[in-house]
C-alpha cells in the first residue's frame, strides 16, 4: 500500500472520520449523496451521537448503553447500504475488483472496461483506487520491474494502467468533481515517474463533455482527455502527436 501523509484528505478520512462513520458517530454528507472525493463534502453528528451528548449528564451509564444499541443497527444499515452500492469491474486476463459504488468508482470502472481495451489493448492495472479503501495494486517486485517504484511512494493517481506491447505507463484520472490533469499535477507526476516519464501518456476522464466543459481550462497540454459517454473518441490536448509519451 502507498503510503498516506498525515494531514492530507485521505489520512483523515482513513484514519478518524471512516471509523466514526461506520460508529454511527459522524453522518458523512448528511444533507445530500457526494462523492467521496468531492470538495463539497461535508460531516455531521448523527442524530445518535446528539441523543447521547444530551443525556450524558443524567445518565451517562444509561445514555452510553442507548448509543451502543443504536450504533449497532446504524452500522447495520451501514454495511447493508455498502454492500448494495457495491459494483464489480473487470480487469485484466479475467481479473475482477469490486468498488464501493459513486461515480468516481463508476468512471474507474469504465476505464479499465471500455478506455483500456479499446486504445491499449495487452494492459495490466497496476493501480486502481476505491473510496471503500481496497485497492488493486501490483506487487512491489513488479512495480520495481517496471521502474515506477517512484510513482508508487509519492500521491498516486485514480489508475494506473501499464500498456505491455509498447512499454508506456498510462497514468488516468478520473474526474467527477475534481482531479484533472493540469500542468502542476502533469509535472508532478512525471519527476515521480523519473526516468519513465519519457514513457508515460496521461488521461483526463470525465464522465460526459458536460463535466469536461468545466475543466477544459485547467488541463495540461501533452495529455488526453477521454469522454465515457462517447467512448470510441478521444480529444488530444497535445497538438504534435495522437496518444503517446512526451520526451
Amino acid at each position: 500500500m502507498p503510503s498516506i501523509a498525515g494531514g492530507t484528505y485521505d489520512y483523515f478520512f482513513r484514519c478518524p472520520i471512516r471509523y466514526l462513520n461506520e460508529l454511527g458517530v459522524i453522518a458523512i454528507n448528511p444533507d445530500k449523496p457526494r462523492p467521496q472525493t468531492s470538495p463539497a463534502r461535508v460531516y455531521g453528528l448523527t442524530q445518535e451521537a446528539r441523543d447521547l451528548l444530551i443525556a450524558w449528564q443524567e445518565n451517562p451509564e444509561e445514555a452510553v448503553s442507548a448509543f451502543l444499541q443504536a450504533s449497532e443497527n446504524l452500522r447495520a444499515e451501514w454495511l447493508k447500504n455498502k454492500s448494495e452500492r457495491q459494483i464489480e469491474a473487470k480487469l485484466d486476463r479475467g481479473r475482477t475488483i469490486t468498488l464501493a459504488g459513486d461515480e468516481h468508482d463508476v468512471l474507474q470502472k469504465n476505464i479499465v472496461e471500455e478506455f483500456a481495451p479499446r486504445f491499449i489493448k495487452d494492459f495490466e492495472a497496476l493501480y486502481i483506487a476505491d473510496t471503500s479503501n481496497k485497492q488493486v495494486r501490483a506487487p512491489n517486485r513488479r512495480v520495481n520491474e517496471l521502474g515506477l517504484a517512484g510513482l508508487f511512494e509519492k500521491d498516486l493517481p485514480d489508475v494506473v494502467i501499464w500498456d505491455r506491447h509498447r512499454e508506456w505507463v498510462f497514468i488516468l484520472e478520473a474526474v467527477h468533481s475534481s482531479g484533472a490533469i493540469t500542468p502542476s499535477r502533469r509535472d508532478r507526476f512525471k519527476k515521480a515517474l523519473g526516468e519513465m516519464s519519457d514513457s508515460a501518456v496521461f488521461v483526463s476522464v470525465f464522465s460526459s463533455r458536460d463535466v469536461y466543459k468545466k475543466f477544459v481550462e485547467s488541463i495540461s497540454w501533452k495529455t488526453e482527455v477521454w469522454i465515457a459517454d462517447n467512448p470510441e473518441n478521444m480529444i488530444h490536448h497535445d497538438g504534435e502527436r495522437f496518444l503517446g509519451p512526451y520526451l
